[in-house]
């Protein structure tokens, strides 16, 4: 699994691919950690990449939200919506396909 983060129109974007399971989660849950530590306006995670996301993936998103920075996630691979789904995440984020449309809706534009 790699994570980096990349700054798109000032809003930082943690970008993860391969698996995040119990074994690669830090590095994932570190990293936004860190960008929420900078209390940026809105946060977006990146998960088109990613081909695994259990249950270790999930906590770290919902560590994610106890924060009050808004954070939106971009996937389009059905097997993390399905975990989205699954453990009803796609209710607390809010979930878009492509970055530009996470973007959008960060701003307030329709998307």
């Amino acid at each position: 699994m790699t994570v980096q983060t990349i700054t798109r129109d000032g809003v930082p974007v943690v970008t993860v691919a391969g698996e995040v399971d119990m074994s690669t989660a830090g590095p994932f849950l570190a990293e936004m950690t860190t960008q929420l530590s900078l209390a940026p306006a809105g946060l977006v995670v990146d998960l088109r990449a990613v081909s695994f996301f259990g249950s270790a993936g999930v906590g770290a998103l919902l560590a994610a939200r106890d924060c009050p920075v808004r954070v939106v996630v971009v996937t389009a691979r059905p097997i993390v919506l399905r975990m989205l789904e699954i453990t009803n995440l796609d209710r607390l984020f809010d979930v878009r396909r492509t970055l530009p449309e996470a973007l959008r809706a960060l701003r307030g534009q329709p998307t």
